[in-house]
């Protein structure tokens, strides 16, 4: 089964799963509103169910589309390399200058992945690793030179091995199925230094972009009287400012008998661990972060550029408040805006009933969708409370997310005796560079 063949499934299985969660919503409300306790509790139970359904389903979707998305990435192979190696060569099958074959590119790749599994289950020392690297450099040295700067890139070491490309790629793909915020289209912009700065322009008064104004005058209006134009001085020109921050979990420590097994996949093992707390700490950052040591998230922005919008309720989502929230948003952020929640507020989004306690919201024929805009639905995001903002609605590429350094894997022997620990760190920062290109629903206290 192709990966568009199991997202039509998954999609088509979401939206059943979505419109039995809305009938048993239905069937909920009317048994509360009848004060049938016995009839209702069965409801809920059944409700809460597919609800997890709905979010398991949404999950593996989520996952698909990533794993598409990285497919086509990988089909890229390396550097520059073509989608279709066929186009790097021309005349007569000679190597367009700075781009290698698909085969050779492939052969560099699984000499990499020999290093990598010498230094996992080895060190850095060892013979084994020695004679992958030694092989490696051959293959490399083999190479014209333009080959092997489009190959070789930013391959190092730190004290142990750099995480290679095809380590890098596999933990993009693992990170799709938890990180909500990368996968909803923030961008990743590296970066040089501890700081990452945009030159910006002073907003103005919506929707004009600058502080900037014009004026209309009668043809002839100026100057006649020996006047000067008035003068301005917008507009007025600065920068933002995106911090980096050190990402650094506990030191995964692994038993010698694991090392010494070659039955187990030990890299799978890794990469799975370090991709799962990778994407949960940075997806919780990007929503919820403080600042301080770590990324700022959106939710910090509220109230200082993020407007909250009231929901009408002081316990409820209401639909005038989700209208409201909405087209509080300036119409130029809205065009490729999505929506940010728990599952089970969005679940309390499709309960909506109007006054013949009919649904007010259907999901439709794309399942996952509010008002046409995409539905991230992320546990980080808080529950409906009092005073609580569950939900965001806004346009992800203002969120920028500063990738200083590539998450690098080292190798503690001596520290972890008898036992071998390793230890992954990344360098990253975030922030919003237009804190109005996002609106935040309230729930009043």
């Amino acid at each position: 089964m192709s990966l568009q063949t199991a997202l039509k499934e998954t999609r088509e299985r979401l939206g059943t799963v979505q419109t039995q969660a809305r009938e048993i919503g239905l069937a909920l409300t009317e048994a509360e509103l009848k004060g049938d306790a016995a009839v209702a509790a069965t409801k809920k139970e059944a409700f809460e169910k597919a609800m997890k359904d709905v979010e398991t389903l949404m999950a593996s979707a989520q996952r698909t589309e990533s794993l598409i998305g990285a497919e086509a990435k990988a089909n890229e192979v390396v550097n520059g390399l073509p989608n279709d190696p066929a186009e790097a060569y021309r005349d007569e099958g000679k190597a367009e200058r700075g781009v290698v074959s698909k085969e050779t590119a492939e052969r560099f790749q699984n000499g990499i992945r020999e290093c990598q599994n010498a230094y996992f289950r080895h060190g850095e020392a060892s013979p084994e690793y020695v004679s992958a690297k030694t092989k490696l450099a051959a293959q490399t040295m083999s190479l014209k030179p333009d080959e092997r700067q489009a190959l070789v890139g930013n391959i190092g070491t730190l004290g142990g091995a750099l995480v290679t490309e095809d380590f890098k790629s596999e933990v993009v793909k693992n990170m799709a199925g938890f990180s909500v915020a990368l996968s909803s289209g923030v961008r990743v912009v590296p970066c040089s230094s501890n700081t990452l700065v945009f030159p910006s322009i002073a907003a103005g008064t919506d929707p004009w972009s600058t502080g900037f104004s014009g004026a209309w005058r009668p043809a002839g209006s100026v100057g006649t009287d020996g006047t000067a134009p008035a003068v301005q001085n917008q507009p007025t020109f600065g920068t933002e400012r995106i911090p980096v921050h050190e990402w650094q979990p506990d030191a995964i420590v692994v038993d010698p008998s694991l090392l010494e097994d070659a039955a187990v996949p030990l890299e799978s093992i890794l990469q799975e661990a370090i991709a799962e707390t990778q994407a949960m700490d940075w997806d919780y950052a990007f929503l919820r972060g403080n600042g301080i040591g770590q990324p700022r998230g959106i939710h910090d922005y509220i109230g200082a550029g993020v407007t909250a919008v009231k929901s009408g309720s002081a316990s409820a989502v209401t639909y005038n408040g989700l209208i409201d929230l909405m087209y509080t948003l300036p119409a130029q952020y809205r065009e490729g805006s999505v929506w940010y929640m728990k599952s089970l507020t969005f679940g309390a989004v499709l309960q909506l009933k109007d006054s013949s306690q009919m649904p007010i919201i259907y999901s439709g024929s794309v399942p996952g969708t509010l008002f046409g805009k995409k539905v991230w639905m992320t546990e980080h995001m808080p529950a409906i409370a009092g005073a609580a903002h569950p939900i965001l609605f806004g346009n992800p590429r203002f969120y920028v997310v500063a990738s200083r350094r590539d998450l690098r894997v080292q190798r503690l022997v001596e520290r972890f005796a008898p036992n071998v620990a390793f230890l992954p760190t990344a360098r990253v920062g975030g922030g919003l560079v237009r804190p109005v290109a996002f609106v935040a629903q309230s729930i009043a206290s």
